[in-house]
This record gives C-alpha cells, structure tokens and sequence, in this order.
C-alpha cells in the first residue's frame, strides 16, 4: 500500500526525556557547580513542508532546480523548504555542525528509488559551509554553520533542491533527515525527519 503523499513524522526517535533547558546565562563566579557541568544544547527541526490543509492535500509550491547552479525549474513538490537550528541551552555554540540526508522511494509502491542519490540539494544561506557526501545510498551532506549562536537564538538553513539531467521519474515521496550535534547526550530534539513529495521531474 502506498504511504500517504504527505506524511508528518515525529521526530522522538532518540532514547531520552530530557526537556529543553531555558536560555539563562550562568556565569562560573556565581554558581561554580553548575557552570562547570553546562553542555550546548541545540535542537534541529526539519520545516514542515507545504500543505493545504483546506483540501487537505499537499501544496507544491517547492522548486526543484535544472542543475546546482541553474534557474530553470524542472518541477516543483511539497518538500521541506528548510532545517532550523535552535539553541536551546545555556551556553554559546561556535559553529554548529550536523549532517542531512534526502531519500526518494517510488510513489505507487514505496520501493527504493532506482536513483536514490539523484534528487539533491544546497543551501542559499552564505554563512553555512555545506559539503556534499553523497554515496549509492542517497543524497547525504555534512554542515557547518559559521559563527557563534547564542542561547534562544535559531538559525535557518534554506534547501535548495536540484537534479542534474538526464533525470525522469515518475511521482516520488521525498525523506529529509537531519541531525545536529551537541555535548548534551541522550536528549531527544538532536534529530528531525519530514516527508515530502514530488509529482514527477522530466529534464533531458
């Protein structure tokens, strides 16, 4: 049976319970104890893709681009527009860092793609060091985003989704995993998955 054209999964997958610490500043003067124990603490959450919820079906208003650098759109799809991180703990984080995979699966029978490394996808953010690591697996790709993100603040990685031609598949579902990596272990807002979906892409 075919899965649903868009389907929002939770992203409680990590073993843990730990709640989201308050952005609160303690300096080693004050409380020794404490301060010595903080850890960063960042949460990712993959942006839900767009959907409209009046007709209750998914809104493809995503582009997918000709080419990494190209401006032609060979289609477009209801798929995760971004990745945000958000720090949620008590210290600075200097360049945060994570990974993403994309995978697709075949509509009509949610079987592995026969080019599931083909659909990619870049960032148009300038401060975010983006490398591609893609392997016969599926897109995947490691992150860095420069700079220093302080306690309660986020900040947005925009996809930028594009196939290289020749490229013909027929409706796909879409998978967009990320991860971020912190010194908090165990906690559960580490990791973030949405499913999109794409009608159908024909460059040549």
């Amino acid at each position: 049976m075919a899965e649903p054209r868009h389907t929002r999964l939770r992203r409680r997958t990590l073993v843990g319970s730990a709640a989201w610490a308050v952005p609160v500043l303690v300096t080693a003067n004050a409380v020794p104890a404490v301060a010595s124990s903080m850890k960063t603490d960042l949460a990712v959450d993959v942006v839900d893709p767009p959907y409209d919820l009046d007709h209750w079906r998914p809104k493809d208003e995503v582009p997918v681009y000709r080419g990494p650098r190209g401006h032609r759109i060979a289609a477009r799809g209801s798929l995760p527009p971004s990745i945000r991180i958000t720090n949620v703990g008590r210290l600075t984080a200097v360049d945060p860092s994570g990974s993403v995979e994309i995978i697709i699966r075949d509509y009509g029978n949610d079987r592995a793609s026969s080019a599931p490394g083909r659909l990619k996808a870049g960032t148009t953010n300038p401060s975010v060091m983006w490398t591609d690591t893609t392997n016969q697996s599926g897109a995947k790709y490691k992150y860095t985003c420069r700079g220093e993100l302080r306690p309660g603040q986020s900040i947005d990685i925009p996809l930028r989704y594009f196939v290289n031609p020749p490229f013909l598949h027929a409706e796909f579902n879409v998978l967009v995993a990320a991860w971020v990596e912190d010194q908090q272990e165990g906690d559960y807002d580490d990791n973030s998955l949405r499913i999109g979906h794409v009608p159908w892409i024909s460059v040549f």
